[in-house]
């Protein structure tokens, strides 16, 4: 999965967004119990790797001064072939007038 600048808000991986590096990131099993954390690499890319397929739930820790385009929390069922693109936006706000 990626953590994303999302200069767009459309939730999607697209034109000038780019990653966002060291955003922390936990993943937790069926039972809500913790049992991994990493950081976003310096392209936002992250990995958990050597699990059994099954229920997980990846979890975003929401960098500060940013907001979302994408839920932080992304349930998921983990088949025996793996699972991408599991992905984060960030949003900026802006001024204008």
């Amino acid at each position: 999965g990626k953590v994303f600048v999302d200069f767009n808000r459309n939730g999607i991986i697209d034109g000038r967004d780019i990653g966002f590096a060291g955003v922390t990131i936990q993943l937790l099993d069926a039972n809500g119990k913790l049992i991994a954390t990493t950081k976003t690499a310096a392209d936002g890319t992250y990995l958990f790797e050597h699990l059994p397929a099954g229920k997980y739930t990846i979890v975003e820790l929401q960098p500060n001064g940013y907001g979302s385009s994408t839920p932080n929390t992304l349930p998921v069922t983990l088949p025996l072939t793996g699972l991408t693109n599991q992905n984060f936006g960030e949003t900026l706000s802006s001024i204008g007038g």
